[in-house]
């Protein structure tokens, strides 16, 4: 705590008191969803073109306004108008604008069009004050308002997501889905992902794409996350963060920014501490982040991002049944006895490139890098892993004109090498024993892409895409007291995953109708593709899989801006990957069965109240989701027919948010997520459960300063609830299967932010 406030006091000794009068000067970013930062953006004040500023190249703005409070209007082609009320914050606004697919203008003989035709419908952003709106650590909670996507946090630092049920068969992590932050890929060599590590202050948003989108991100089979930092600002400011909440909770974030028209810099440092929820459950990190950019052209800009993670985390493990209902705060016996831990340090770098030769033909080229280096200590031993990844990826666009109207076509590719050092050691009560195993991996992967957008006629567009994709492993085994060599190497068969969409905007309704199937797949991670006795297993084969899928957006003929999406969907998943027992703790991965994820997602949000310097809005998604195996036998166990372990009926989501132009805003939050089967014959079922958030707030601007208190309440009814299951989860010594991770009962948070701009 000492360190933390005395770099706070450190950092805001760089800036100078000097403050200026006259016009009220608003800066900030306008967000088009789904694309890189475009400029020519027009944002002015509501019904006053006399009054207007454009974007820059990176979606920067600044307007001069002779009062407040203030509504802006921003505007752009194929985009619609997006208006935000300023009220006392005038520094590092957001305006987000929504696509019109398939929306042109053709005035004379010149075409105007937006930036990137989209080459996807099934997305949601989520906000950078979203994500840290439900807690300043994590940011489970906002991905779990988004339909579809569900995220399990048995602790700070064990997550998993699944979306639209993909994943849900990974035990302790997040697989089968593609994640990147700042186009540096977050998932590893075989398919892991962690998301939770990154700290949810430095992120501006995050994008989340459902089901396989063949193209420059991947054809995962269970979508994508992207996440853009908070770090390519063009004003010059200072800020610090504090916030202290249950259970030991201590977060400390400060911030640099050095910027104007052509570069800028960006500097981050946080300290996150708790005490944890539970026993054995302490958690600490450090976090540095620096971005930046340099436009040396009109034409070209370098843009770079690096950030380090040290971070230590107690584990308490999942709980029976038993200790579940009556001592929620205990670890499990196990690991509370040998006082288990993970303790490591992770580096993500990267550096992009982009030049635009003309209007028509543009060319982006990134080289990036990963490194990890852990230590765990765990019952029933102890793993040391080291990761070492280098990648590069490159992307040409192009534009031209088709029938009076611009189409579009994008070729690139990803490419991605990982070396994987891994060891495990007897545990001595959780001290270092003899070695048991030691071993290298090395992952490869190529992924090429084309994508053609094409407008064929007026408000219809075809989108058509193509993913190349090759995976290889190659283990070599170091241990030689056991006599079994499992090195090896394996590559899989190359896999071609297509995708075709249309969609057709009514202009006279202003709301668009799509329809598209997209391919895609999930490589098994080197451990499955092995036998017992250390051999490749040459009929594994990765789950593939079919997306299709039916949808509208728009905006509804009411008062209040309410727009909406609408998809109605059919995944079609086969070559299921299970663990299949064949001896006493002795695994072999198999290809085990298909599954059938029929769904529809509904999200709709708009204004209920907007007089009296006053604000109402209100936000509702709900999901439904009839997961089912279609072909499963497992075992000698046909489960053909039930339900899909860990994926629930049913989730609803709703906002309501209100402010005033005085500061004061206030946010209520709630979710209802139905039951789900925590055993593949359906026999355990989880109990459902609701949560509900509230958040209350005052920021105000004085001259140069921004200063803004919260306070957070979650869980404010005291529900008790399983925040993450284990499916399938096995019994051992002839102790009860241990399902459940606790969620917190009812916990609050506070803290201030100040703002100096300089």
């Amino acid at each position: 705590m000492r360190l933390a406030f005395i770099l706070s006091l450190s950092i805001f000794m760089l800036a100078n008191w000097n403050s200026t009068f006259g016009q009220i000067t608003i800066t900030g970013k306008v967000v088009l969803v789904g694309e890189e930062a475009t400029e020519g953006v027009t944002v002015q004040m509501l019904d006053d073109e006399t009054n207007s500023a454009e974007t820059n190249s990176e979606g920067y703005f600044e307007l001069e306004v002779p009062a407040l409070p203030v509504t802006l209007q921003a505007r752009f082609l194929g985009f619609y108008d997006g208006f935000l009320d300023i009220y006392d914050n005038t520094e590092n606004v957001e305006i987000i604008l929504e696509p019109i697919p398939g929306k042109d203008a053709i005035l004379g003989e010149a075409v105007v069009t937006s930036s990137k035709i989209k080459s996807n419908e099934s997305y949601e952003l989520i906000n950078g004050e979203d994500l840290n709106f439900h807690h300043p650590v994590s940011i489970a909670q906002a991905l779990n308002t988004v339909p579809g996507v569900l995220m399990h946090s048995g602790t700070f630092n064990t997550n998993r997501i699944t979306i639209r049920g993909i994943g849900n068969r990974s035990l302790f992590s997040t697989a089968k889905l593609r994640a990147y932050y700042d186009n540096i890929p977050l998932t590893s060599g075989v398919g892991e992902t962690t998301i939770e590590d990154l700290d949810p202050a430095t992120l501006s948003s995050a994008t989340i794409y459902k089901g396989p989108q063949p193209g420059h991100y991947g054809a995962g089979l269970g979508g994508t996350i992207v996440l853009d930092s908070d770090n390519l600002k063009r004003n010059n400011e200072v800020s610090t963060d504090f916030s202290m909440g249950h259970y030991g909770l201590m977060k400390s974030t400060n911030a640099l920014t050095l910027g104007d028209s052509d570069k800028s810099i960006n500097l981050n440092y946080s300290y996150t501490g708790s005490d944890g929820y539970r026993d054995n459950n302490e958690y600490t990190r450090h976090a540095f982040n620096t971005a930046g950019r340099f436009d040396y052209s009109q034409k070209g800009k370098l843009t770079y991002l690096v950030n380090y993670m040290d971070l230590k985390a107690e584990i308490p493990s999942s709980l029976d049944s038993t200790n579940f209902a009556d001592n929620p705060r205990d670890a499990a016996f196990v690991w509370g006895r040998v006082e288990g831990f993970e303790d490591y340090e992770k580096m993500h770098a990267g550096i992009s490139h982009k030049y635009d030769f003309n209007g028509n033909l543009s060319h982006t080229a990134s080289v990036f890098g990963t490194y990890y280096d852990s230590y765990e200590s765990r019952p029933f031993n102890i793993l040391t892993e080291t990761s070492r990844a280098l990648g590069f990826s490159t992307s040409l666009f192009m534009d031209f004109i088709t029938y009076r109207d611009v189409s579009e076509i994008t070729i690139g590719g990803e490419f991605f090498n990982e070396k994987y050092d891994w060891q495990t050691y007897e545990t001595n009560s959780g001290s270092l024993g003899e070695i048991q195993s030691d071993n290298i991996e090395l992952r490869n992967y190529a992924n090429l892409y084309v994508n053609a957008d094409w407008k064929l006629i007026r408000n219809l567009k075809i989108q058509t895409g193509l993913n190349v994709n090759t995976t290889a492993y190659q283990l070599t085994d170091f241990y030689t007291p056991d006599s079994i060599d499992y090195s090896g190497d394996y590559r899989f068969n190359t896999i071609f995953s297509p995708r075709v969409g249309v969609h057709y905007l009514f202009n006279n309704l202003g709301i668009s109708v799509y329809g598209l199937a997209a391919h895609g797949f999930s490589p098994p991670s080197l451990e499955e593709t092995l036998t017992p006795e250390g051999g490749i297993n040459p009929n594994i084969q990765p789950e593939t899989g079919w997306n299709y899928e039916l949808g509208s957006k728009g905006a509804l003929p009411v008062p209040g801006g309410w727009e909406y999406q609408f998809s109605m969907y059919y995944m079609d998943i086969r070559n299921l990957l299970v663990a299949e027992r064949v001896g006493a703790d002795q695994y072999v991965g198999r290809n085990a069965g298909r599954t059938g994820h029929f769904g529809i997602e509904y999200d709709m949000e708009g204004l209920f109240y907007n007089k009296n310097n006053m604000q109402l809005r209100g936000r509702i998604g709900y999901a439904y989701s009839r997961f089912k195996f279609v072909d499963f036998i497992d075992e000698d166990e046909d489960y053909s027919g039930n339900e899909l372990t860990g994926t629930a009926p049913h989730k609803l989501n709703f906002d309501i948010d209100f402010r005033m132009d005085v500061g004061l805003y206030a946010r209520y939050s709630f979710m209802y997520l139905d039951a789900m089967p925590m055993r593949d014959d359906n026999s355990i079922y989880s109990d459902a459960y609701n949560l509900s958030d509230i958040r209350l707030g005052y920021e105000k601007q004085i001259k140069d300063w921004n200063i803004h208190g919260y306070l957070g309440l979650n869980n404010v009814f005291n529900k008790k609830y399983a925040s993450m299951i284990l499916i399938n989860a096995s019994s051992f010594g002839g102790n009860a299967p241990r399902y459940f991770y606790p969620g917190m009962p009812f916990n609050v948070f506070g803290g201030v932010k100040l703002t100096y701009s300089f």
